[in-house]
């Protein structure tokens, strides 16, 4: 009965447009929608246009759709391991632009798109960036490290700057590593940026962006002095000493699912095609729905073989026998208070068919 349930839910949403008038098939995906949301879409009647979005909520939206494209990737693949030195490739370093070198501030750019693989997976990445000896004469007492009173260290973090899914301006800063440098040191440092690397891998289509922050590791003035004279990259650096991006993957091969249709082809037994749904194409999404766009639904099609039996014969169809959930910002009116919420609504990908009766 579980089963059954859930095909009528997956159907009504990516089939009703083909069987019958718009305005019919649009009430009922905003009644099947709105009823897994737990909300009434025809009653809201405001506009997310004039709803100004909280940071964190934009920011626990990306990172669930970040997680919806992994699982999703992660699903059609196998890897393929026949030993460890085989697998494990590091790739050629990439170079950073410098989009901004401030005192204690330098946003640095990494041109990965199309140069990694999507047919492998992320498993180490490692910022290198190289500290300077400060050349400076004052304040003896920092170069020596005699003072016992004062800080030799600065804390560098290196946080990823994620831009919004939907192209707008809107950036979030995710720290990915810290840690104290000493002043007087100089040469290489690394920094483990594995995590924000993966999360780009995601959706690879924007350049990487890294933000190096160097701070005081104490709320002194003393200490925000060493800070500022802890240098890593400026506009000039040569290129033996640009920031570098080295990141090792491991190679798998992609499988797909054999209950996919096959492209370009009448599809001859049950299996899952693509069906892209747009929720700009109806006007009731403008009011509530604020992302995803549209998303990929899938749908199934194709023959089933009628089931004959001793005592009577089945009718089988081809339908959805496993669905996953969308992660969706959406509005939500209680009262006279309007409220943004994100959460993962539940059966609205198909992810497998199959014929059932």
């Amino acid at each position: 009965m579980a089963r059954t349930h859930l095909i009528i839910l997956i159907n009504s949403l990516v089939c009703v447009t083909q069987a019958l008038p718009v305005h019919i098939a649009d009430q009922q995906f905003i009644n099947s929608v709105s009823e897994r949301m737990g909300i009434d879409g025809r009653n809201i009647g405001i506009s997310t246009n004039d709803v100004s979005v909280p940071a964190h909520m934009r920011l626990k939206y990306w990172s669930l759709a970040m997680k919806h494209k992994r699982l999703s990737r992660e699903k059609r693949s196998r890897f393929n391991l026949p030993t460890f030195a085989k697998v494990i490739r590091e790739n050629e370093a990439f170079l950073s632009d410098v989009l901004y070198a401030g005192t204690m501030r330098h946003q640095l750019r990494f041109d990965m798109v199309g140069k990694i693989d999507r047919d492998s997976r992320v498993t180490i990445a490692e910022l290198k960036l190289y500290k300077e000896r400060p050349n400076f004469t004052m304040h003896k007492h920092l170069q020596n490290g005699t003072s016992q009173s004062h800080s030799h260290h600065a804390r560098v973090s290196i946080h990823h700057v994620i831009k919004s899914p939907d192209n707008s301006s809107d950036t979030a800063n995710i720290i990915v590593d810290s840690r104290l440098v000493e002043l007087n040191d100089s040469g290489w440092k690394t920094f483990d940026v594995t995590s924000a690397v993966k999360r780009w891998s995601q959706d690879p289509g924007e350049e990487f962006l890294l933000e190096l922050w160097i701070e005081g590791d104490r709320a002194t003035s003393h200490a925000i002095k060493v800070a500022k004279n802890v240098e890593f990259v400026t506009e000039q650096t040569n290129v033996e000493q640009k920031p570098r991006l080295v990141v090792y993957t491991e190679h798998y091969e992609q499988r797909f699912d054999p209950t996919d249709c096959g492209e370009g082809t009448a599809s001859e037994t049950c299996c899952r095609r693509p069906k892209y749904i747009s929720f700009r194409n109806m006007e009731w999404t403008n009011r509530w729905i604020i992302e995803p766009r549209g998303y990929e639904a899938y749908e199934c099609v194709g023959p089933c073989h009628i089931r004959h039996s001793s005592q009577a014969t089945d009718l089988i169809n081809c339908g959805v026998s496993k669905s996953s959930p969308l992660p969706m910002m959406y509005l939500i009116q209680k009262g006279d208070i309007t409220q943004v919420e994100v959460s993962e609504i539940p059966n609205m990908v198909v992810e497998e068919c199959e014929c059932l009766a």
